[in-house]
């Protein structure tokens, strides 16, 4: 009808076209065959109501439908509904223009709705409670939402758009109004802007609202809500956390419910990003409302802005006083009632004699002041829990800023301002968790005394056939009139204590293979080799063993009843392998070097040293005869037992069978040089008897003393130790004597070896720069357990210590690699990227 009123082409005299004509016809026969529609007027009792609105808008009508709703009953009753024709004016606006037009229209309605039902010169006015206003555009409650908590981001809105804000905010001012999203297909007043049939209408939610929860759509339960005054300002007495310029005007309306920080203090990494992170957020409330204020300073006068360092200030209160509130919350009870008896005071308060500051803060009080002005400061410390994250935070940083202190310059510097409940046990225990502090203070792991292992208890009655390899050198020798270093290949039979020695004229892998086979054709095939982490030994060792698995040398093996050579290395950074190694190997060595001394020997003289030593050594004894046990009178010194025994069977007659290569006595003085007819020989052995004379000398004047100091040189050997385990994941510094502490570098545990009593004496630890090492315990400094980072990846599994792969530790793959390989991918599978 509005249509044909307002075609322009058509006057008051002219006749109507067909189709106009059909039109209205149809028009005319859908009114005049459409029964009385009927509202029901009642509502009910004078109980308490809300007032609800919806509105909806299209290119030619816009309007509202208005229902009481009563909140005892939850029933809808139909009150009005009020339409108007888009006109000139309005015809270029947008849907959502149209759409904020039919808003404001809403809110006028509703206003004069409820004048008319609750206002003063109502007779018996109804409780109306609350007044809801639904729309079904997300574009105007934006608009309404950035006008209300938003203030700086209306600069891009249009004069129309601004105007009927305003409008709206101004109507708002006498009566708050919540504005709600609905779902088109829910809304009641879409059947105000489009023609419908008696049936369509009846068959709608026009009369019968959308107000019940079942209702309403659930997507609308996740749409944005807008009241209108904003209910974070302070108007008519309401109190805000927004207004609040000090921190306990904010949080004593909360005293006793259950809060927490508004961020977890374990995302922090120290008190001052905490306290940082509360200033930034401060910092953009008091930037809101230096905008606000300026916009209208007479509608916002009440808000208390504050400069920026003022805001650290109340980032510091606020982030103490909320951890107050968690850990004493009795505490703020008492001082939050108005009347308190003696009986009910907490017993901390009775104990530290606790106020709240200004701030509201807990202090305790105390009788030093350091002023005399008591209004200005009192020395005063803050309380704060010991069970506190805060407190742990608070107290690490201190640390670090005292550059690593100890417990009781730490101490010192905290109880300046801060007082904590079982303080010097509280300081400890966190300071234990200070990594660079476990780096300079922490022990390397300690082990007990453990039985010996099978190789020793219940040895095989063979020579050398178990062994341990180490090396000695270099040794400056003379060989074909040249200067040249040599070494020493030491074999040590872990049964009988036999030592024997091979020339090695460099330390490669070949030349230790063909000393071990020299060794082999000399005392046979070893069974067990121990050795310690030379290169050399080990890489020879890895050769013979990888040899020794191939089928046909274990067929072989087999068939003839032999073993094959176990090979197993000592640990780096142990002091002491096995002790019944190290006294011989050093036992050698200070033959040698105390022989030799700055001597240059050529290289058979050496040669001749050499198996002259080897001969010594081997006839030292190692244990005794029985016949101490037995009273026989005719034996007063028991026999001794020698490896040289142990190996031949009997002790070896020897003799120098070499003229002249006995020292020269020094009391002939009739002896002369000249006339002795073998003065060649005697001056090519100069050097030689020289090196023998030094060598008996030492070997009888120290050797024998030697055994029995190294028995008993450690007091403390069989004491018990604290020992730490350690397992795989641990994070570890290993222990270098050339090193500072500072500078020890970092592993990470992957596999640990075991004794018989459960200890670790070994670990393999793979360093930051992906090399793995074998370390002993005593060389291994416990930094991090793995319980202590549970978000850490490490795989809890024994790894093959020849294995290159680490899917425990290996970085996550870039983006842009990820992209590379997919579309590799793509190219291969389907021949386009």
């Amino acid at each position: 009808m509005h249509s044909l009123q307002c075609n322009k082409e058509i006057g008051w005299d002219n006749r109507l076209s067909e189709d106009l004509l059909r039109e209205w016809n149809n028009i005319a026969k859908q009114l005049n065959s459409s029964p009385m529609i009927s509202v029901n007027r009642f509502v009910g009792r004078r109980d308490m109501y809300n007032l609800i609105a919806y509105t909806d808008s299209s290119r030619s009508i816009y309007g509202c439908v208005v229902f009481l709703y009563n909140l005892r009953t939850k029933k809808t009753n139909f009150v009005m509904a009020k339409n108007r024709f888009v006109n000139k004016q309005l015809e270029s606006k947008s849907i959502p223009s149209l759409e904020f037009q039919a808003v404001s229209l809403g809110t006028e309605v509703l206003h004069d709705i409820r004048g008319e039902l609750s206002g003063s010169n109502c007779v018996e006015p109804i409780n109306i409670v609350g007044m809801d206003l639904y729309t079904d555009s997300l574009v105007c409650l934006h608009w309404l939402s950035a006008h209300v908590t938003k203030f700086d981001k209306l600069r891009n809105l249009s004069i129309f758009v601004k105007n009927r804000l305003d409008s709206i905010c101004k109507m708002c001012e006498e009566f708050p109004i919540k504005f709600k999203f609905c779902a088109g297909s829910k809304n009641p007043a879409d059947a105000i802007t489009r023609p419908l049939s008696y049936k369509q209408l009846m068959n709608s939610n026009f009369f019968s609202g959308t107000v019940a929860e079942a209702d309403i759509d659930v997507f609308a339960s996740d749409m944005m809500e807008v009241t209108i005054p904003n209910t974070l300002l302070r108007e008519e007495g309401i109190s805000s956390s927004f207004e609040s310029s000090n921190v306990h005007v904010a949080t004593e309306s909360v005293v006793g419910e259950d809060i927490n920080h508004l961020v977890s203090m374990d995302s922090f990494s120290g008190f001052k990003s905490i306290v940082s992170v509360h200033r930034y957020v401060i910092r953009f409330i008091n930037n809101l409302k230096i905008a606000v204020k300026m916009r209208d300073p007479s509608k916002y006068s009440h808000f208390n802005c504050l400069t920026d360092e003022e805001t650290l200030s109340e980032a510091y209160n606020f982030v103490i006083y909320r951890d107050q509130q968690i850990h004493f919350p009795e505490v703020f009870k008492y001082f939050a009632r108005s009347s308190n008896a003696v009986r009910e005071i907490p017993n901390i308060i009775s104990q530290l004699n606790i106020y709240p500051d200004h701030n509201g803060i807990l202090r305790v009080r105390s009788k030093t002041a350091r002023w005399k002005d008591r209004d200005k400061f009192m020395f005063s410390p803050i309380l704060l829990s010991k069970d506190s994250v805060l407190t742990k935070k608070l107290i690490l940083e201190m640390h670090k800023m005292t550059n690593h202190a100890g417990v009781y310059s730490l101490l010192t510097e905290v109880r300046k301002n801060f007082w904590v409940s079982h303080f010097f046990s509280t300081v400890k225990k966190i300071l234990k968790a200070c990594i660079n502090c476990r780096r300079f203070h922490r022990h390397a792991v300690k082990l007990n005394q453990s039985p010996y292992r099978d190789f020793r208890l219940e040895p095989p009655n063979i020579p050398f056939r178990s062994i341990f390899l180490d090396y000695l050198g270099p040794y400056y020798i003379k060989y074909q009139g040249v200067k040249t270093k040599i070494w020493l290949l030491c074999i040590t039979c872990l049964w009988s204590r036999a030592i024997n020695l091979k020339l090695c004229f460099d330390m490669t892998v070949p030349t230790f293979l063909r000393a071990l086979q020299l060794h082999i054709w000399e005392y046979g095939t070893p069974q067990l080799c121990f050795s310690d982490m030379g290169s050399q030994i080990v890489a020879g060792t890895n050769l013979i063993s990888d040899f020794l698995r191939d089928p046909d040398t274990v067929q072989y093996l087999q068939e003839h009843g032999m073993r094959a050579v176990e090979f197993e290395q000592y640990y780096k950074g142990c002091n002491q392998l096995g002790s019944l190694v190290e006294s011989c190997v050093k036992l050698v060595k200070r033959l040698i070097y105390g022989s030799v001394r700055n001597t240059v020997l050529n290289s058979l003289d050496f040669e001749f040293l050499i198996a002259e030593t080897v001969h010594l050594v081997n006839r030292r004894p190692i244990a005794f005869h029985e016949s101490l046990r037995d009273n026989n009178p005719n034996e007063v010194i028991p026999a001794a037992i020698t490896p040289e025994i142990l190996l031949k069977g009997y002790e070896l007659v020897s003799l120098s069978i070499i003229p002249n290569l006995q020292p020269l006595p020094d009391s002939d003085p009739s002896w002369t040089p000249s006339k002795d007819p073998l003065e060649h020989i005697k001056d090519s052995y100069s050097k030689l008897r020289k090196s023998r004379s030094c060598l008996k000398d030492i070997y009888n004047s120290e050797f024998l003393a030697k055994l029995v100091h190294q028995a008993t040189n450690v007091g403390s050997r069989y004491k018990p130790v604290s020992h730490e385990n350690l397992q795989v994941g641990d994070i570890v510094l290993l222990k270098d004597v050339h090193l500072k502490p500072a500078n020890y570098p970092m592993g990470i545990v992957k596999s640990v070896q075991m004794n018989s009593i459960g200890e670790t004496t070994g670990a393999t630890v793979m360093k930051g720069n992906k090399e793995r090492v074998n370390r002993h315990s005593s060389s291994l400094i416990p930094l991090l357990s793995i319980n202590e980072y549970s978000h850490s990846k490490v795989v809890h599994r024994q790894e093959d210590e020849h294995s290159n792969e680490d899917l425990a530790l290996k970085r996550p793959k870039r983006l842009a690699a990820l992209k590379g390989v997919r579309k590799t991918k793509n190219l291969y599978l389907h021949g386009d990227a």
